[in-house]
């Protein structure tokens, strides 16, 4: 099984664990592994600006790392909330 798909069923187990309703869509680049996340619970991971988010994909990263060998880095993604962060912060500088 390739690294991508191992990670989106690692993805799909953490959210089934923690009962939140949201589809995660997985994506490969030469440099890293993204996951988008979409559906009605994204406003949890959405709190502390994006905190839950950040705090999820660290620990999706560690699991697929000691599971997998990934060596490529996981970013993980709600409703588009890093596109947007990071436009604010190109208007703030």
């Amino acid at each position: 099984m390739d690294k991508r798909r191992e990670v989106e069923e690692i993805a799909h187990a953490f959210l089934g664990a923690m009962n939140l309703s949201l589809t995660p869509a997985v994506t490969e680049t030469e440099d890293r592994i993204q996951i988008d996340l979409s559906g009605p619970d994204a406003y949890l991971l959405l709190e502390r600006k994006g905190s839950v988010m950040e705090a999820l994909q660290l620990l999706l990263a560690k699991v697929a790392e000691s599971k997998t060998g990934l060596t490529k880095r996981i970013v993980l993604d709600c409703e588009g909330y890093r596109g947007g962060r990071d436009n604010e912060l190109v208007e703030l500088a």
